[in-house]
């Protein structure tokens, strides 16, 4: 089957190597608070709010471990979620899609959740992390279904 949108799948191991430690330190990082001053930086930003003043476009000095985590979740996330399977045929294309959809509806499920019950700066944390569900949501899915049906395939 012809996938154009798909990357290859040796990129699935890639993925998987930076994906799992990612998670695992950028949730540390969060939960410890750790912003190591060598990682201080100025960097340019669209939007600027500060305490006294707020203005588009501009310099200011961040700490960017928060950022360098992120990145390494979503890029490493996508290899994981759209990169082929060894056997990709029409019916893994279904179940990606299918998992696609499901993890579409649950996160914006929770969402919806959230914005009628959360508030403030919790509600604040539930962008952050809503931010990574939807991917996280559909590898679990997605590859809880190809597993399922590769053991199947051995019975």
């Amino acid at each position: 089957m012809k996938t154009k949108y798909l990357f290859p799948h040796s990129f699935k191991i890639i993925g998987w190597i930076v994906f799992i430690p990612s998670v695992l330190i950028g949730l540390w990082v969060l939960i410890k608070e750790i912003e190591p001053d060598f990682l201080d930086r100025s960097v340019f930003a669209l939007f600027i709010d500060d305490w006294d003043e707020e203005r588009f476009m501009g310099v200011l000095t961040n700490n960017i471990l928060n950022e360098i985590m992120a990145v390494l979740v979503i890029v490493s996330g996508l290899l994981v979620a759209f990169s082929k399977e060894k056997y990709e045929d029409e019916y893994i294309a279904k179940i990606r899609l299918e998992s696609l959809v499901w993890a579409t509806y649950v996160n914006y499920g929770i969402l919806l959740l959230a914005v009628i019950f959360v508030y403030d700066f919790s509600f604040f944390w539930v962008m952050i992390f809503n931010m990574f569900t939807i991917l996280l949501f559909f590898i679990v899915r997605f590859h809880y279904l190809v597993w399922r049906i590769n053991k199947n395939q051995e019975s």
